[in-house]
């Protein structure tokens, strides 16, 4: 059960991280 949070919490800043860097790249 510890691995789970970890993982999802891993995949919202790797989305995060594409939403900023398509942002970025907008400007």
């Amino acid at each position: 059960m510890q691995s789970l949070p970890s993982a999802k919490s891993s995949s919202i800043t790797l989305w995060l991280n594409t939403q900023a860097s398509k942002l970025v790249n907008r400007w």
